[in-house]
């Protein structure tokens, strides 16, 4: 897989969409069965507001859309936002 990897940047976008991947696996099946069989209200109480920043990560870097999309997808949407953040960060240097 990474052998076909032409640029850092395609390298970046895929990183990009298997860290989303991994999010959006872990809010809708680790994090909530982790919550059911918590034995410690303290426990459940750390991953149920760990649950809610996650959700939070994964429509961040899903670029503000809920829906999923697949890691293939996502190529073009990392695409588009590493071209957002460099456009803002050229903003930083005015």
């Amino acid at each position: 897989m990474f052998g076909k990897v032409k640029s850092l940047r395609e390298l970046f976008e895929i990183g990009v969409s298997y860290a989303y991947d991994c999010e959006k696996k872990l809010v809708e099946k680790g994090l909530p069965t982790m919550i059911e069989k918590a034995g410690s209200a303290d426990l459940r109480s750390a991953l149920e507001q760990h649950l809610r920043e996650t959700r939070n990560h994964a429509l961040i870097r899903g670029l503000g859309s809920p829906t999923y999309r697949s890691p293939s997808s996502l190529d073009t949407q990392a695409a588009a936002w590493s071209q957002k953040r460099v456009a803002a960060a050229s903003l930083l240097d005015v």
